[in-house]
């Protein structure tokens, strides 16, 4: 073997401590190698940053011989930073078993830390050179490192592979057959330690290493075309950096020679150097949006695909950059086919993707891009959350100092961002402005993308205002697109989607602010102008820009009048709905801007001309009625379509399909893929439709149509749970896997609905790809169950299968005896419908005398009047049991306004009586009752109300004066159902709880922290156990601290009925979080409705406002009984107010003495609550008796006893 000796190579500086506090201080620029140690002048080697934490010094420092070396670090003002004294000994002395070394320095500020690393290079004397087997051993450690560095993506083996291509560069003789093979080595691992960190000067290193190696490579060098491939790679990589033209053209040209110089037959290498080729006109397609560039690609790298085995560890890449490039095909054309495949090879490519490979990241990116594009065409939710979950996954995977970060967290935003424009859901909004901030600030200025992710953020900017109304976000929004649009070069083919952002959002500032400055109204149109002006006719963001255009056209109409505006608006929206393609998800919003158009000048001609109305209606009845796109685009169409026939055309047949189609779509956008508590916020926003479809009904005459309607709007949310909890036994007998499959999703759906957490910014990104990845799931269930129903639905005999019922099915499926009577309450009139099994059809009741403002100027005087008497908490002694002050009554703690005085409660009571039920009853034929003794053979009355009168005590309406009374009790026995279909199915189960479970359990928590004492729930609970044993009744007993959560929840399946008296909460701002309270926690609404207990019977809620719902959620019964009845049970006795805890346990004895004296239980111990109604009548009727007056107090301590269900 040769004579050796030792230079050092791959010298490096890193910080260990101090990078947060102290980088910013240090501007690392020169290392000095002093040898020996006391010679005055040292040799300088500048240092290259490569990292955030790395310094490098390029090339290598020869040893002294047999001398100390000192190695000195000088920042950029020539202080002294860090010194390391190495004797010649510790540099040589592993020189036969190991080449990497360091050393940690002597710094001179505190804190700091760094350390200093070499690896020994093995050189040749002066004249001489290394052997052939050193050379190659040292390009084989080369190779080894930079393929470990592929799979891990760890710089130190990419500066290990480094080194040792440097050091056999060093030491082979001039002119080497092997030494144009180790500069593309050593290129390659430049570039690939380049696209890791993001650092230029790798990048330049990786051109000059290449470009040499071509350089010295014969023409018919076999590996020449892997050399020119590269090379091309590496001119692509800087384009992608830099934007400048001139290298993707040269990338180009290196590619296609590569692929001419490569014989037909050596497919491996072809379809390398063909899938470069096609990574190369993407990227200049990217730029300049030709066509052309991107069919090129797509054939490219189709050829190398075709060519290449399943296994090969190419294929993956090949997969990939296919994918990536059908999904530009798609944005620039549209082609749905493209998308579809994109998905496909992407989602192949991530399969045979090792979990710990480098690339799954950039796969998992674009696998995003093209799920979040399939979103934009078609709307299916599925796809946005597919997207969102891969990219940040993507994001999770890449390291903070990667390059392609920002691009990836600019990713996440813009799917943040299409998701909100679907859901509305703030919190995605907020979610994507924080992405987009994050991507800003990781760029530098120069950077040829920072222009792409300023007009991401600046676009999230003013999406954010369009919900919030925060000025700071619009002005921002305006501020930062200016910004892009002047980094943008003319010819980028972006300029147009940044020049419509910018119009849309000075449209938005003109719109929505008070000031409305006619320059933005006016540089809105001109820039949306230019936009337009710049993209070709076959665009696929064409029908947006136009769309926009037309919008700020008819804002300068409603500004200035102009009727030329309003043209140019109406021919704009024309020309966008023409050229939107068939299906694409925004067509019905550009349908209904085009009939808000129309509708515009038709109300603002004089002749009013009809072929203006025909044509909006015809615009947006289609919108409302297509088969694609956001249902809320399409509901807000509906109801414009029924809004606009109402005012023109208020006897049209249309008005009944109008509404039909509005109806329909409400329950599409509280589907079940949301949570409950995100369907309730929903659902507020469309507060009152039902009833103004049924005051339409009632003026058409199609009283099925009125209780179809309000059956379909209403309580939605119970509706889809109790679809979920159907029993499917009939089904089982002609499929039973098809049933078992079906109760499966249901339970897992049910679940979903309550159980799932919203984001938040403070998450981390695991914690949010978590919660992504269980809404994924959510919302693939509820797909599954659509396509669950569409295949029991296919079986004859179940095609109406969970559907809503029309009105004949509802009265078949009523209780044999008794009425139902819904009362519609609207602004236009109020109505009520009678229902009784034994009619065939509704029976119309027109309450003329009755109003939408009077029912709301009677809440409010019950709810001033209860504030008044402080009754909403149930507390130990108080107004309504004693006659002096203000009461201690069970729940709520408001502080007391002060005792209310007149018969305000009286007057409310004798308004109901005359305007609302008086007239029921009289329409009814009902007699009263003389006999006192037989209230049980009372007719049976369930009120179903709507509106704000659901908050008015209806069964207690009537006339009490000091000398005669007339009240609904001595007409009727009266039950509440929140809907017709919740009596219906109780009516059809009509079964008693099952013998081992008919029983009792009792809870009493007189003592809850923080709340008042109620010593009256031990005395009630107490006196109710005695009857249960004396009637052998099952009972069971919790009291005080054996309250649990857990405990009642355990018990409540083992016996059919529960009494609770306790504390209560009702919660207005989260409805699903109103809960009963015990000593140890509390059992919430939430809670409750994750049960299904199929033996329930009777719940007896002694305590406050058990059934006082939401009032911006009148119609959707979202409280405390209506919770029981979800959870199974059968019927609810509650309370719309707090109740006296001195009358609730003697109201308590009545009741239950009652049921045991009525019983028709054959069950040995069983307890039955099928007269639960009637001895709730009995027992109110009893204590309004002791009570013996009619005044505001009394009245105030009976009448919140109500009765639910059947």
């Amino acid at each position: 073997m040769l004579i050796i000796y030792v230079s050092i190579v791959d010298l490096a500086v890193e910080f260990v401590l101090g990078l947060s506090e102290l980088t910013s201080s240090f501007d690392l620029k020169e290392l000095n190698v002093f040898a020996p140690p006391d010679s005055e002048e040292g040799q300088g080697f500048e240092l290259v940053r490569t990292s955030s934490q790395r310094w490098e010094v390029p090339g290598f420092v020869e040893l002294p011989k047999d001398e100390d070396v000192d190695f000195i670090i000088n920042s950029g003002s020539g202080e002294v930073v860090a010194l390391l004294h190495v004797d010649e000994r510790d540099l040589t002395l592993h020189l036969d078993h190991e080449l990497k070394h360091s050393q940690m320095m002597e710094c001179r500020h505190a804190g700091l830390e760094l350390r200093l690393s070499w690896s020994l290079a093995i050189a040749a004397p002066e004249g001489q050179s290394a052997d052939d087997d050193i050379l190659e051993e040292l390009n084989e450690h080369g190779i080894a490192f930079a393929s470990q560095f592929e799979s891990t993506g760890a710089l130190e083996d990419i500066a290990e592979a480094i080194s040792a291509f440097q050091t056999a560069i060093r030491l082979a003789p001039e002119g080497h057959t092997e030494l144009a093979g180790w500069l593309n080595n050593l290129g390659n691992a430049f570039l690939s330690r380049f696209e890791r960190t993001g650092y230029v000067h790798d990048l330049g290193e990786a051109l000059r290493t290449l470009g040499n190696a071509v350089d010295i490579s014969p023409e018919n060098d076999k590996d020449l075309p892997s050399r020119l491939s590269n090379l091309g790679n590496c001119f692509n990589r800087r384009f992608e950096r830099d934007g400048h033209l001139e290298d993707v053209d040269k990338s180009i040209a290196l590619h296609q020679r590569a692929v001419e110089l490569t014989p037909e037959d050596d497919l491996e290498d072809r379809a390398a150097w063909l899938n470069n080729l096609g990574n190369a006109f993407t990227r200049r397609f990217e730029y300049l949006g030709d066509v052309h560039d991107i069919d090129e690609a797509i054939s490219a790298q189709r050829r190398a695909i075709e060519t290449t085995v399943e296994g090969h560890e190419e294929l993956p890449c090949m997969l990939s950059n296919l994918g990536n490039s059908l999904w530009y095909r798609f944005e620039q054309t549209g082609g749905l086919a493209d998308v579809v495949e994109s998905i496909s090879s992407l989602e192949h490519a991530i399969r045979i993707t090792p979990e710990d490979h480098a690339e799954l990241a950039p796969r998992l990116s674009n696998l995003a891009n093209s799920f979040a594009s399939r979103f934009r065409r078609n709307g299916i939710l599925s796809d946005i959350a597919a997207a969102i979950s891969a990219t940040q996954k993507s994001v999770l995977l890449t390291p903070d100092d990667h390059p392609d970060l920002g691009a990836r967290l600019s990713n996440l935003g813009n799917l943040f961002l299409a998701r909100f424009d679907r859901t509305g859901e703030t919190s995605d909004v907020t979610e994507s402005i924080e992405a987009y901030r994050r991507t800003v600030d990781l760029t530098l200025e120069d950077h040829a993308d920072m222009h792409i992710w300023l007009s991401n953020l600046g676009n999230a900017l003013r999406t954010r205002f369009d919900k919030t109304r925060d000025l700071n976000d619009i002005n921002e929004a305006v501020s930062v697109l200016r910004r892009a649009i002047k980094l943008t070069p003319v010819e980028h083919g972006y300029l147009p989607t940044y020049l419509s952002n910018l119009g849309i959002s000075l449209m938005l500032r003109f719109e929505k602010t008070s000031t409305q400055e006619h320059a933005d109204i006016e540089e809105a149109i001109s820039t949306l102008q230019n936009s337009v002006q710049l993209i070709s006719e076959d665009s696929s963001i064409l029908p947006s820009i136009l769309n926009s255009l037309g919008a700020s056209y008819r804002l300068q109409f409603n500004c200035g009048g102009d009727i030329r505006s309003l043209e140019d608006s109406i021919a704009t929206h024309q020309k966008a709905v023409q050229l939107a393609p068939t299906g694409h998800a925004e067509l019905p919003s550009w349908m209904k801007n085009l009939g808000n158009a129309l509708y515009k000048r038709f109300t603002s001609s004089r002749t009013h001309s009809p072929a203006d109305l025909e044509s909006c209606l015809c615009q947006i009845s289609e919108a409302a009625t297509c088969g694609f796109g956001s249902p809320h685009v399409r509901l807000d169409a509906a109801i414009r379509w029924a809004e606009i026939l109402q005012l023109h055309k208020p006897l049209s047949i249309d008005i009944i399909d109008a509404f039909d189609t509005a109806l329909s779509l409400v329950a599409l956008t509280v589907g079940l893929e949301q949570t409950v508590e995100r369907r309730y916020t929903r659902l507020r926003a469309i507060s009152g439709l039902p009833q103004e479809a049924a005051s339409a009904a009632f003026r058409l005459g199609r009283l099925d149509k009125a209780i179809e309607w309000l059956e379909q709007g209403r309580c939605l949310v119970w509706a889809q749970l109790n679809n979920l909890r159907t029993p499917v036994e009939n089904l089982r007998t002609h499929n039973g896997d098809l049933a078992d499959e079906v109760e499966e999703v249901a339970r897992k759906l049910d679940m979903a609905g309550s159980t799932q957490r919203p984001t938040s910014t403070d998450m981390s990104l695991l914690e949010k790809i978590t919660v992504e990845d269980q809404a994924r799931g959510h919302l693939e269930l509820s797909t599954k169950w659509d396509r669950l129903l569409e295949t029991v639905r296919a079986i004859p005999g179940y095609e109406t299968f969970l559907m809503p019922s029309p009105c004949s099915t509802l009265i078949r499926s009523l209780p044999e005896y008794g009425t139902v009577i819904v009362i519609n309450v609207h602004k236009s009139r109020c109505d009520a419908i009678a229902l009784s099994r034994s009619q065939d059809r509704p029976h119309h009741i027109p309450l003329p005398d009755f109003s939408l403002a009077k029912a709301n100027q009677y809440r409010g005087d019950i709810r001033n009047e209860l504030e008044s008497w402080g009754l909403r908490v149930r507390r130990a002694e108080g107004s309504l049991d004693s006659d002096t002050e203000p009461s201690e009554t069970r729940p709520i703690r408001p502080a007391r306004l002060g005792r209310g005085g007149g018969s305000v409660v009286r007057d409310v009571l004798r308004n109901l009586w005359v305007e609302v039920v008086r007239p029921c009853i009289g329409s009814l034929g009902l007699a009263q009752s003389d006999d006192q003794s037989n209230r049980e053979e009372l007719p049976r009355i369930w009120w179903c109300p709507t509106g704000p009168l659901s908050f008015l005590p209806l069964h207690a309406a009537g006339i009490y004066g000091n000398v005669a009374s007339e009240s609904v009790l001595d007409h009727v026995v009266s039950s509440y159902i929140p809907t017709v279909s919740a009596l219906s199915h109780r009516a059809q189960e009509a079964k008693s709880a099952h013998e081992v479970v008919s029983g009792l359990l009792l809870i009493s928590q007189p003592n809850v922290p923080g709340a008042s004492p109620i010593p009256g729930t031990t005395r009630e609970v107490r006196v109710v156990r005695e009857l249960a044993e004396t009637n052998r009744a099952r009972v069971e007993s919790l009291d005080g601290t054996s309250v649990t959560v857990e405990a009642c929840l355990e018990l409540m399946p083992r016996l059919s009925s529960i009494h609770l008296a306790c504390h209560a909460s009702q919660s207005t701002s989260e409805p699903l979080q109103s809960r009963f309270l015990f000593h140890s926690g509390a059992l919430d609404l939430a809670t409750i409705m994750q049960r299904n207990l199929h033996n329930a019977d009777l719940a007896f809620l002694s305590a406050c406002q058990t059934s006082s719902g939401e009032e911006k959620l009148p119609d959707e019964a979202v409280h405390l009984a209506a919770g029981m009845l979800a959870a199974g049970y059968r019927r609810v006795v509650a309370t719309m107010w707090s109740i006296g805890d001195r009358h609730a346990p003697d109201l308590a004895k009545d009741f239950y003495e009652y049921l045991w004296s009525h019983s028709d239980t054959q069950i040995p111990g069983g307890f039955d609550g099928e007269r639960s109604a009637y001895a709730l009548h009995y027992a109110v009727q009893r204590l309004r008796n002791q009570l013996n007056d009619n005044g505001d107090k009394s009245l105030l301590a009976w009448t919140p006893y109500v009765h639910f269900g059947k």
